[in-house]
């Protein structure tokens, strides 16, 4: 509950909330992901809120997530590229991790 009203408290300007006590980790994800603070391909706001929090252990968790992400784009491209696919039909983040 602490670690909540920390978040709120950094997150307070770029997101609107009024209650801290009461505030779901879930609803500030979803203000975060609409103010595109966040997403599944950015999640450097989040580490950045973890340190500042001193939670570590999850920072360390996105960090994983993050190489877990860009290596399965990274075999996906690999895997398109051996089949002799258009590459008009990757998605930009394949491009963008692929270097291509």
């Amino acid at each position: 509950q602490r670690d909540i009203v920390k978040i709120n408290r950094l997150c307070g300007e770029r997101i609107s909330i009024r209650d801290y006590s009461t505030t779901s980790v879930m609803l500030i994800f979803q203000r975060l992901e609409h103010e595109r603070l966040i997403s599944w391909k950015d999640v450097n706001y989040l580490k950045y809120l973890m340190r500042r929090i001193r939670r570590l252990d999850i920072e360390e968790t996105l960090t994983e997530y993050e190489v877990k992400r860009d290596l399965t784009i990274l075999l996906d491209f690999y895997a398109r590229k051996r089949q002799g696919l258009d590459f008009t039909c990757c998605s930009h983040n394949v491009r963008r991790v692929a270097g291509y």
